[in-house]
């Protein structure tokens, strides 16, 4: 009985050597968005729906603080078709401390959204300001479920046999 609780439990995180095989495939086959995406989940223990409501204002660069007090909210699964709710608890409200080599990679990326976005307005892609950290090229926010695909993208290329959803990183951190 204690190796079956055992074993569901270690199912349940990565282990230091599967994260790092992880983030290595991530900086070879990642796309725009999946480092500093999976940076945050892991350093931060963020669930999907509060880091796809993430927006530039809840990041304090001169602190190292994030702020997490919303969620996104998409019925349908549509990029377009969301809603801002409050956080999943009262205690779900909180704001922490990030890494500085965390941060100075989501100050980084900031700068090559900006440039992603003016190329892609350059090109005539209509584009909107949603502020969101992690955010498709034109603006809309991305959904849990487009996380989900993204990491499984990037696992099907590693050693792991875990069955990994994003909300794994919420219980490694």
């Amino acid at each position: 009985m204690k190796d079956l609780e055992n074993e569901s439990l270690d199912n349940k995180y990565l282990e230091k050597n599967e994260i790092a095989e992880f983030l290595n495939v991530v900086k070879l086959f990642g796309r725009f968005n999946d480092l500093e995406m999976f940076y945050l989940f892991i350093f931060s223990g963020m669930r999907s729906g509060e880091l796809c409501a993430l927006q530039w204002n809840d990041i304090n660069f001169e602190t190292n603080d994030i702020r997490i007090n919303k969620t996104l909210y998409t019925p349908r699964g549509n990029m377009r078709e969301y809603k801002l709710t409050p956080s999943k608890t009262k205690g779900s409200t909180r704001t922490f401390d990030i890494d500085g080599s965390v941060i100075a990679l989501i100050k980084a990326h900031k700068l090559k959204q900006i440039e992603a976005k003016n190329s892609a307005i350059s090109q005539g892609i209509k584009c909107v300001d949603s502020n969101f950290v992690i955010s498709r090229i034109n603006g809309h926010p991305y959904t849990q479920r487009m996380i989900y695909i993204r990491m499984q993208r990037i696992i099907r290329r590693t050693s792991i046999k875990k069955n990994a959803t994003p909300h794994i990183f919420r219980h490694t951190h």
